[in-house]
């Protein structure tokens, strides 16, 4: 997954904790009207399978990160959100579909977008958190956090595996569950025989 990114942004993003990975999902805008651009051929294709030299556990760290972030940008000071209304309905299909293919349980959203009848915004209004930042926080925390935990301790997992001969039948599968369980998330199928262990890496990226 190349990083398209200028070295403004770069610099934009040590200044702000954003892992660099989540530039190759952007190409730099115009700097005035739209400061990124979402790749939106590249988001659709991870609904069927990761970009080579990726993993699904790279790109589902890097999503959640992603849609974390944003939704919590909009319902806080609305600084340095990402997406728009039209793009971010996109991330969080093919969030999903990463996350299935992970054999963990997505994430239940309440809303699908930011703006509009099925956004964040009205959400937030018609469930008491008008006038509360924490409230709108804690509404993403619910949401994505049982996700994010279960990944990186999945990610976890998944390295400390690379430093033995490798994992014993089951042990990926049964660590999942584990996850699931622990996360208070429902397991789904495995999908595909589940990723070997030898071709996962870590992705270096930081919590919200």
């Amino acid at each position: 997954m190349a990083v398209r990114a200028t070295v403004d942004d770069v610099q934009k993003d040590s200044q702000t904790g954003w892992d660099m990975e989540l530039g190759a999902f952007f190409s730099s805008g115009d700097g005035w009207t739209e400061s990124w651009v979402l790749d939106v051929k590249l988001i659709e294709s991870l609904r069927f399978g990761p970009p080579d030299g990726h993993t699904d556990l790279d790109v589902a760290i890097e999503l959640t990160q992603l849609l974390y972030s944003d939704f919590v940008s909009y319902g806080t000071d609305g600084r340095d959100r990402r997406l728009t209304n039209d793009t971010v309905a996109l991330v969080i299909k093919a969030h999903r579909a990463v996350i299935e293919r992970l054999a963990l349980e997505p994430p239940v959203w309440p809303f699908r977008t930011f703006d509009g009848p099925r956004g964040f915004g009205t959400y937030w209004r018609d469930n008491d958190m008008s006038g509360s930042w924490k409230a709108r926080r804690d509404c993403v925390e619910k949401i994505l956090g049982p996700t994010r935990d279960a990944l990186e301790e999945l990610q976890e997992l998944e390295y400390e595996s690379r430093f033995r001969n490798g994992p014993a039948p089951g042990t990926v599968s049964g660590a999942r569950r584990r996850l699931n369980q622990t996360a208070g998330l429902r397991a789904a199928p495995e999908r595909g025989g589940g990723m070997a262990a030898g071709r996962r890496s870590r992705s270096g990226m930081r919590s919200p």
